[in-house]
């Protein structure tokens, strides 16, 4: 039959067209190749049986069916965004069967849901080092390098002064504790001063080791030495401690006071300024 091939060829050559319409610069983002079932429906509709579901019409054969490719790609041209725009259509194409293989071509609609991009180095590498940042669940290697990242990041005399800043400020009873919303908020503020890329996975897993209680509070010059020693038995001794402690009830009932650090420091605690 002329302009037929067969079933196994078409397919081979439909799946080359969507990877080279796919990976082609003007492709767009998200461009997503026919799925199995509706390459079949394809099939189906342009099989030379008649479009009968593309059953061999004798099951105990090896013939292969057919498939009408001239009627195929006569489809693909008049499905062209760019032919639809100068108005250039054809009658014999039905609607339905135009807009799902306009989805393979560079500029036919993207379906993002359902498009997954092949994986590449990055992926993998991405991959491992989530996996490897968890260390498999070992808390003692998790704890130890968060306390690495922020000995590193604010271990310096300048930093460590300024983190000492910050708490001094946020102790307005002089109690010498802090909470851990004011310890979040402090690392927030010393990053941000000096610019340090400190992984908020870090920040909030020392938050949440170190203040297991919401409304805890805990020494933070204690706290300081702890996490610059990188000691990890000493940090589960000290979190075992303030685990045993009570609520700190003068936090709980006491107004904060959200002016002081302003009328003290001017609204500022940065080193360098020339005057408050």
């Amino acid at each position: 039959m002329k302009g037929a091939i067969g079933e196994t060829k078409f397919i081979r050559t439909l799946r080359q067209i969507e990877y080279e319409a796919i990976q082609a610069p003007s492709a767009k983002a998200g461009a997503t190749p026919l799925s199995d079932e509706e390459l079949a429906e394809v099939v189906r509709e342009f099989s030379a049986e008649g479009g009968d579901g593309g059953s061999n019409p004798n099951p105990g054969s090896r013939a292969e069916n057919k498939v009408l490719y001239d009627d195929f790609v006569d489809m693909l041209v008049v499905a062209s965004p760019r032919r639809r725009e100068r108005g250039q259509r054809k009658a014999r194409s039905p609607p339905k069967r135009r807009l799902s293989m306009s989805m393979v071509l560079p500029e036919g609609p993207v379906r993002r849901h359902r498009y997954q991009p092949p994986p590449t180095v990055h992926s993998y590498l991405n991959k491992m080092n989530a996996e490897e940042f968890d260390y498999h669940g070992d808390t003692n290697k998790q704890l130890a390098r968060a306390m690495k990242a922020f000995s590193s990041s604010f271990a310096r005399a300048n930093r460590r002064k300024l983190l000492r800043k910050h708490f001094l400020a946020f102790d307005v009873n002089n109690t010498r504790r802090i909470s851990r919303a004011q310890f979040v908020e402090t690392v927030n503020e010393v990053a941000s001063e000096f610019f340090i890329d400190f992984d908020s996975r870090n920040k909030d897993l020392l938050a949440a080791f170190f203040f297991p209680k919401e409304h805890g509070r805990v020494e933070y010059e204690t706290l300081l030495e702890i996490i610059t020693a990188r000691d990890v038995r000493r940090a589960r001794a000290f979190r075992q401690q303030t685990a045993e402690e009570g609520a700190d009830f003068d936090e709980l009932f006491t107004g904060v006071d959200n002016t002081a650090r302003k009328r003290d420091f001017g609204g500022t605690l940065n080193l360098f300024a020339t005057a408050y």
